[in-house]
């Protein structure tokens, strides 16, 4: 028992040092390959469609699951092709994500390319590239703020919808090892850190690359 404890500690400690950004994660990540990595675009070797949906926490909230605000969903779309004329392939991603109902949503765009180099006659190498265009916006009308309430009546109700909004561009690499038997891979996701800060004069805030 004991070392199990430990074991788990120091887990935890060693996921504490590596993990800088929060990425959303699908549980079912055989099924998201170009979220996963650029690199896997047109793996395939023929044009392939991806959708995904997750939908996390719904029964959080008010106690029956009927709150908007205890809901984190979040859906993908992609489809990738490949040209063997030119040994490349190319992918397109819709990504939406809706944190607390819609209190925070982040809409993203992704272009991919990636390009086929065979190393052996058994192993192949293939590096990616992404570049996306990221929209994210907060919503105002569901939070509370001090300043929302009085002393005679409470919440005063002057909460108005929307809020602001931050657009960026976003860059990714990857690169893919593979034969018929096995693959394995590295990634390094928000290679320019982009200031994703909703508060603007002069306010950064940075978001730390990734390493997968």
């Amino acid at each position: 028992m004991q070392k199990g404890i430990t074991g788990t500690f120091l887990m935890l400690v060693l996921i504490s040092f590596r993990s800088f950004a929060q990425d959303i994660q699908f549980s079912q990540f055989y099924n998201v390959p170009t979220y996963l990595s650029p690199a896997f675009a047109g793996s395939a070797h023929t044009t392939r469609f991806t959708s995904n949906n997750r939908l996390q926490w719904p029964s959080l909230g008010n106690g029956n699951g009927s709150s908007s605000l205890s809901r984190y969903t979040t859906s993908l779309f992609a489809v990738d092709s490949y040209f063997s004329k030119y040994r490349s392939g190319v992918g397109l991603q819709f990504f939406r994500d809706w944190q607390a109902g819609s209190t925070l949503s982040t809409t993203q765009v992704g272009l991919q390319y990636a390009y086929e180099l065979p190393i052996s006659p058994k192993f192949t190498f293939r590096p990616g590239l992404e570049i996306d265009y990221v929209d994210r916006s907060v919503n105002y009308s569901q939070l509370r703020f001090p300043e929302d309430f009085n002393n005679q009546t409470g919440w005063n109700g002057t909460v108005e919808p929307g809020g602001p909004r931050k657009q960026f561009a976003d860059l990714s690499s990857g690169v893919l090892f593979y034969s018929d038997k096995m693959w394995g891979g590295f990634t390094v996701k928000h290679l320019n850190t982009p200031n994703q800060s909703f508060q603007g004069q002069g306010t950064v805030s940075k978001l730390p690359m990734l390493f997968d």
